[in-house]
């Protein structure tokens, strides 16, 4: 995972969205207010990877306490 940077992970990401076909004048929905739709979000790979990068980064060292 060394040498991803956030470009990288924003490409293992995918986002779907999907309408059901047709609204307006010629169609029983007249609005996309009114259409069915559904999201569908990949973030899995991304998130792996970020994991990975967190669980091998050394701890930092708070200091003495003022």
């Amino acid at each position: 995972a060394a040498g991803i940077g956030v470009d990288d992970l924003r490409r293992l990401c995918i986002l779907r969205l999907s309408f059901v076909k047709g609204w307006g004048p010629d169609y029983p929905r007249q609005s996309i207010k009114h259409t069915p739709c559904w999201v569908e979000v990949h973030l899995h790979r991304a998130l792996q990877l970020l994991d990975e990068v967190l669980h091998t980064m050394p701890l930092a060292d708070p200091g003495p306490a003022n």
